[in-house]
């Protein structure tokens, strides 16, 4: 029998409420937690605009609603747990990642001087593509996708939008727990790229590495990129994220081993992303909706 843990936000603390034995139950009153990143409060509002207008449209269905719901949620419980699934291969391909991003220590200082010693018009107007891609503007351009495809009934460009969200939101949430724990100065700051205080979750002069930019235009990137099978589509969207990575250093925010670990992380969670529904090794999850509670129930 398989084993679970059960997550029910319920409106009355006080309700008695009986399961099976079997699964394990954590009741949590359903209340407002003020969430430290924004890109959640919209991931929600993403979430829960279909649902509030389900009462005024007729030809949209709930159980699509809470299928993308379920498949969004299921995403982010097997990227949490995809360490259990490593073999030698997956930790070493990890290792050669880690041991790259060390070795650019080496020319972080020499690419940082190369970079400032070159702007120029033309570069400050191609480079401002980090102000548009790569942050909470392609949220909006993802979730953007998903209406389309949620109110025009197009499943295919429906799916995109659910992927691209799922992308930005569960590359970014890598990125960002790094961030915290490590720590590292950014270039603008200082000259020495060896600066480093752990947990400094509130300073973002120290929020240097992964880059944020680099893994979510990745993310993102990738998932379009491998949607339709033709090579000047791949070139724009591979190349728009090259752009975005390469912004980062030229606005001096970040060394070059900062944008290739997140540009990493982008790729590898866009491209897991777009082979989730083929993988075999997964764990499950359930969602449950009533009229006043909201549950999901994890199986392992």
């Amino acid at each position: 029998m398989s084993k679970g843990v059960f997550l029910l936000f319920h409106n009355e603390l006080d309700k008695n409420i009986s399961f099976d034995r079997s699964v394990l139950y954590t009741i949590l009153p359903f209340k407002k937690y003020e969430i430290r990143f924004k890109v959640k409060k919209l991931i929600l509002i993403f979430l829960l605009l279909p649902v509030l207008l389900f009462a005024q449209t007729k030809d949209i269905s709930f159980n699509t609603v809470r299928g993308d719901l379920y498949h969004f949620v299921n995403v982010g419980y097997n990227i949490a747990l995809s360490p259990l699934h490593y073999n030698k291969a997956n930790w070493g391909e990890a290792a050669v990642y880690s041991l790259a991003t060390i070795g650019l220590f080496a020319v972080d200082k020499n690419v940082k001087k190369f970079s400032l010693d070159h702007h120029n018009k033309t570069g400050n107007k191609i480079f401002d593509i980090d102000k548009i891609y790569g942050n909470k503007y392609t949220l909006y351009f993802s979730a953007g996708i998903y209406g389309y495809g949620f109110f025009a009934k197009n499943t295919d460009v429906r799916l995109l939008g659910l992927h691209t969200v799922e992308a930005f939101f569960y590359a970014g949430s890598i990125t960002a727990i790094l961030k915290d724990l490590i720590s590292r100065k950014r270039p603008y700051t200082t000259d020495n790229n060896f600066i480093f205080k752990p947990i400094k979750l509130f300073d973002d002069s120290y929020h240097s590495l992964p880059s944020g930019h680099a893994t979510i235009s990745f993310a993102v990137s990738t998932v379009l990129a491998k949607y339709y099978d033709n090579i000047l589509w791949k070139i724009f969207w591979y190349g728009s994220a090259t752009v975005v990575t390469t912004a980062r250093i030229y606005h001096n925010r970040h060394w070059i081993s900062d944008v290739f670990l997140g540009a990493v992380i982008g790729y590898k969670t866009g491209d897991y992303i777009v082979n989730f529904d083929k993988r075999k090794d997964l764990y499950s999850a359930k969602i449950y909706i009533s009229n006043n509670s909201f549950g999901i129930m994890y199986f392992f």
